[in-house]
């Protein structure tokens, strides 16, 4: 199964039900992260599902055992896309490119509406539409 990319979003679904937000069940989800021990900070699960927060509910653990940052969320059934974040000690701002790496070449689709209200008028105009791709 394939699922377009949603930008960090979750969409609550299941193949065998007709109405996802009733029927869709909630499971324990574990995260495993292979990766080595850092001692400067902790990895978190980051995305919608965490509200876009790193909070100790999606705060993960180091297993020695396995050699792996591990969690558990609690999920309801359905898509979610989602990375990990590394967090410094003593930073508020979350580094992704560790694992996820930096992609400023991945492009971008954008559409700008250009709107114009007469003076005194009562409703906006649409004038103008530009749509670009960044690759381009």
């Amino acid at each position: 199964m394939f699922e377009n990319d949603i930008n960090g979003k979750f969409l609550i679904k299941n193949q065998d039900g007709r109405d996802n937000d009733l029927e869709s069940e909630y499971v324990k989800v574990k995260f495993s992260l292979k990766h080595d021990i850092l001692a400067n900070g902790n990895f978190y699960v980051f995305g919608a599902l965490s509200d876009w927060k790193l909070s100790q509910e999606n705060k993960m653990i180091y297993n020695y055992d396995e050699g792996t940052y591990e969690t558990l969320l609690f999920l309801k059934q359905g898509y979610y896309d989602y990375q990990y974040a590394f967090l410094e000690d003593g930073s508020k701002i979350p580094d992704e490119t560790i694992i996820e790496g930096n992609h400023y070449e991945t492009g971008n689709e954008y559409t700008i509406l250009v709107y114009y209200r007469q003076l005194g008028g009562r409703y906006d105009q649409l004038i103008g539409i530009r749509r670009f791709d960044t690759r381009l």
